[in-house]
């Protein structure tokens, strides 16, 4: 197919010339860039029009990124210096294909050190660390742009996703968290004297031995379990036990049905990565918005529910935001809003 017959694969490429201009290392190579810009352009009206929104795009992505890099906040009501540099951005981008980012890490844990020398002095251990984890109180917090990792004195560890916090309060006949906001993952150490209680919401997480992952929305809790069996309670006294590679949520205290849950896409955000496998797009931009700090309008798509199967980084969600527009054929204006900056997605207009 001629690109002058296809607009997306001309506003890949202005794009790409653009992001080129912008990365050249010298002058000179940025002036050859700009002269094969302007020959390009020269090529039809479709080549000039999609340089135009290209570049409309390129100063939106811009605008998004001069957020992102600001420094972190708890939370997103706080940032009233993004005012200043709000202006309304229209973008128009249509697209059909963009790319799956896919990211594979290595997560080492930390693990509490339990091993000691022999004999009598391994015992004398073990009964110190037994009591030190007796009547245990402590906070645990990560704040914006942060992911925490912390080991209890049971061997118990608790990762943090960002902006959120756990209340830690061991005692001798049970080891009870409460996941005040935000998610986090907990790989709990084997102790059937003491079970390992997380609350969250109306919802109360029970386990011995194992790992799942907690987040608390606003009246939704949901939990993913990847090893072992968790018994999830409600307000009802009723209770549901989710196996691994198993989830379940629990909305205003009831709890929902039980369904499988790939322990990959759990736990991505550990990896710095956001794994989606056909949920709606609607479902997408808000977990996107969660790692961005201006808000995403989501009241204005065409089809939000729309499946999206795809990988992003947390740390570019520019650049997710970027793939869904030109997937779903919409455009964005900036504006500000009460809570902060907002970016209004809509359906993109006809040429």
């Amino acid at each position: 197919m001629d690109n002058a017959t296809c607009p997306d694969a001309l506003a890949d490429e202005a794009f790409a010339m653009i992001r080129d201009y912008y990365d050249a290392d010298t002058d000179g190579a940025a002036a050859v860039t700009k002269q094969h810009m302007e020959t390009w352009c020269q090529q039809s009206e479709q080549h000039r029009l999609a340089m135009e929104q290209a570049s409309e795009e390129w100063h939106l992505m811009g605008a998004l990124s001069q957020v992102a890099e600001r420094p972190p906040y708890t939370h997103k009501a706080e940032a009233s210096w993004l005012a200043q540099w709000l202006t309304p951005v229209r973008l128009m981008q249509a697209g059909s294909a963009f790319a799956v980012i896919l990211m594979l890490a290595i997560l080492v844990p930390s693990f509490w050190n339990t091993d000691a020398t022999t004999g009598s002095a391994n015992i004398a251990s073990s009964q110190a660390n037994r009591q030190q984890d007796l009547n245990y109180q402590t906070r645990l917090q990560s704040v914006y742009g942060e992911i925490v990792t912390r080991t209890l004195p049971d061997g118990s560890t608790v990762s943090l996703n960002w902006d959120s916090e756990v209340a830690v309060n061991f005692s001798a006949g049970q080891r009870s968290l409460t996941l005040i906001r935000g998610e986090a993952y907990f790989e709990v150490a084997h102790d059937t004297s003491r079970p390992f209680i997380v609350s969250a919401g109306q919802a109360r997480a029970r386990a011995v031995g194992t790992a799942f992952n907690v987040r608390a929305d606003s009246g939704k809790t949901r939990i993913a379990v990847t090893e072992g069996t968790v018994a999830v309670t409600g307000s009802s006294r009723s209770t549901t036990l989710v196996n691994a590679s198993e989830k379940v949520a629990v909305t205003d205290g009831q709890t929902g049905a039980v369904s499988p849950s790939a322990n990959l896409q759990a736990t991505a955000w550990q990896q710095g990565s956001m794994i989606f496998d056909g949920q709606p797009l609607a479902d997408v931009l808000d977990e996107i918005n969660r790692y961005t700090q201006y808000q995403i309008d989501t009241r204005f798509l065409p089809n939000p529910e729309a499946p999206v199967s795809a990988t992003y980084f947390i740390s570019r969600t520019d650049e997710a935001v970027r793939s869904l527009m030109q997937l779903f054929n919409l455009r964005a204006d900036m504006r500000n809003g009460i809570d902060g900056p907002r970016l209004v997605l809509r359906a993109r207009l006809g040429r």
